[in-house]
């Protein structure tokens, strides 16, 4: 997905209004589809009742004094205040998800550029520069991840 971004779709809206035959598909309902669809099957019980509870309420306080028309990043048509909470509610945990995940990547990887930089420090005739220092943020326990809104 990723990669398919950066290469492709990253002018995915400029390409569609100019009608470029090189447009590819949709960035967002890709990633709403792909992404958003794995880790939305580890959404906790709990979370959802919590969240139907939520969207319950809006729908009595909101429903017959409000409407609501839009669509979904896949296209689908949201048409009621319960839905729309719902929806807001998946897609921040799909957020918060996708980001933990990511970062969890992170470290992996800066965690090999640490094992390299030690490798070369024990007499190895290969130098690296110590990129992995700028990695330090990402080097901490699921529990904490899981917590950062930002890593900048």
């Amino acid at each position: 997905m990723l990669a398919e971004f950066g290469k492709a779709s990253r002018y995915y809206n400029l390409d569609y209004l100019v009608g470029s035959k090189r447009t590819s598909r949709d960035p967002v309902a890709a990633w709403a589809t792909e992404v958003g669809a794995y880790l939305i099957k580890d959404y906790p019980s709990r979370r959802a009742a919590a969240d139907a509870g939520l969207a319950d309420f809006a729908h009595e306080v909101l429903g017959d004094r409000s409407s609501v028309v839009r669509d979904s990043e896949t296209g689908d048509a949201i048409a009621d205040v319960r839905s729309e909470v719902l929806h807001g509610r998946r897609g921040e945990w799909v957020q918060e998800a996708a980001t933990f995940h990511a970062a969890s990547i992170v470290r992996y990887l800066a965690e090999i550029l640490r094992a390299l930089n030690m490798r070369c420090l024990r007499g190895s005739a290969l130098e690296l520069p110590f990129l992995w220092e700028f990695f330090g943020q990402y080097n901490n326990d699921d529990r904490d991840l899981r917590g950062r809104r930002t890593f900048l």
